[in-house]
């Protein structure tokens, strides 16, 4: 596991209806503070939804700005493209979204991490795309339009090192973030 700690700013930055705290310092944490994390963590699991006494725990400013940004997927109606596509629907973009919090915020409860903020793209057929590209690894997950349908991903960090397969959006899939950031 890296050694590396990510240190938070205790000012908040507003977006919206979204706070946010930016991570300010990456540093190699102290014993003391490995002892900290590991009980906070800990107290995190044991009452899920909420860290730190927060109903909602913050979300780095990098991740809140993609999804504000994202939003604009919604004004590309039917034949946006003029070959007939169709646009993209509130409750495709919402499932997209909630998919990137609920797995970040885990991520950060299982592993004391922040991933960096994926693009959140327009994909085929009223699909939303969700896409991380880190320096060694890759990953692609698409929110179908149909909300029962999985969401197909793909990963790739090297010739011998590929994923890909469906997931349910609305399970824990915090594992995929982990695979992009190991």
């Amino acid at each position: 596991m890296n050694n590396i700690h990510t240190v938070r700013s205790a000012s908040t930055v507003t977006l919206g209806s979204l706070k946010a705290t930016p991570v300010d310092v990456v540093t190699r944490p102290s014993a003391i503070a490995k002892r900290k994390a590991k009980r906070k963590t800990a107290s995190a699991r044991r009452s899920p939804g909420r860290m730190r006494g927060r109903q909602q725990p913050y979300m780095p400013i990098g991740i809140l700005e993609a999804i504000r940004d994202s939003r604009s997927i919604l004004e590309m109606k039917d034949n946006w493209d003029e070959e007939g596509s169709p646009g993209y629907t509130e409750a495709t973009w919402n499932r997209a979204v909630q998919f990137i919090r609920e797995n970040v915020r885990r991520l950060w409860q299982f592993k004391g991490a922040w991933v960096a903020p994926p693009r959140i793209l327009p994909g085929p057929d009223g699909s939303i795309d969700i896409h991380w590209k880190l320096s060694k690894c890759e990953l692609l997950i698409n929110i179908p339009l149909d909300p029962e349908e999985p969401a197909n991903y793909y990963g790739d960090a090297g010739a011998k090192d590929l994923i890909k397969g469906r997931l349910d959006t609305s399970s824990r899939n915090e594992w995929i973030l982990m695979w992009l950031m190991r």
